[in-house]
């Protein structure tokens, strides 16, 4: 932890530009509004505020709203703090994208507030607009680990380290820990997460309420080895 922002670790590399690449694609030209549900460091709605949209995020931790706004001056009013069951109440702007991202949802107590979670980001959206979430495909995690084809590896930013362990607790398998340089101070915090997965999702979701895209964000189909589930749902 002394210098985290010497070292770039695959997991990082791998899937944060894709992720990017993917929600700009669900947008219109500028200057269409965006929500990021959870935007933890402010990247992406930092990089898109730099293109001329209306980009806004939501986030719940202090510390990472600190952290934000250190490292993106620009984010200002952009950044709401505020509970991810209360996005409706805080935002009411209809949107061309609102997501979600960063294996965020299963951070929630139950598989109802994930449901009610998606529904609201539904109800932001104007008609043709996307909802976009993701999270871990655990099942394939445990499996290659297990296998010993892959491990848990660290998430490494200039200012924040992301760590996982895998637990005994068969409905959170997965506890993540974050370590965030705050004004020369390591803040920690620690979460076990929901294990989601792509049929609880639509199980969960009312008739009529079915994604139309289930994958990676290399646009590739959902199938038991892809390291990420990735839902987008068009909003009628």
């Amino acid at each position: 932890m002394d210098q985290p922002n010497q070292q770039q670790p695959v997991f990082c590399d791998r899937f944060d530009e894709q992720r990017y690449q993917f929600l700009h694609a669900c947008l219109p030209k500028p200057p269409a509004a965006m929500l990021e549900l959870c935007c933890q460091d402010g990247s992406t709605v930092a990089r898109l505020l730099g293109e001329g949209y209306e980009a806004n995020g939501v986030e719940l931790d202090p510390g990472m709203i600190s952290l934000a706004r250190e490292r993106f001056p620009l984010l200002g009013h952009h950044l709401i703090h505020g509970e991810m069951l209360e996005v409706f109440d805080l935002v009411r702007s209809p949107l061309a994208l609102a997501c979600c991202c960063g294996n965020r949802l299963p951070e929630l107590d139950s598989e109802e507030d994930v449901a009610s979670v998606i529904l609201q980001l539904r109800d932001l959206a104007w008609p043709g607009g996307y909802v976009v979430i993701d999270f871990f495909n655990v099942n394939r995690l445990v499996r290659s680990i297990a296998a010993g084809t892959s491990k848990l590896e660290l998430q490494i930013t200039p200012s924040m380290l992301r760590s996982w362990q895998l637990t005994e607790n068969s409905t959170r398998p997965l506890r993540e820990v974050t370590e965030m340089k705050l004004e020369g101070r390591f803040h920690r915090r620690k979460r076990e997460l929901l294990m989601l997965n792509r049929r609880r999702i639509e199980e969960l979701l009312p008739e009529g309420v079915q994604p139309e895209f289930l994958g990676g964000y290399d646009g590739s189909p959902w199938s038991e080895d892809s390291h990420w589930t990735i839902v987008r749902f068009r909003c009628d």
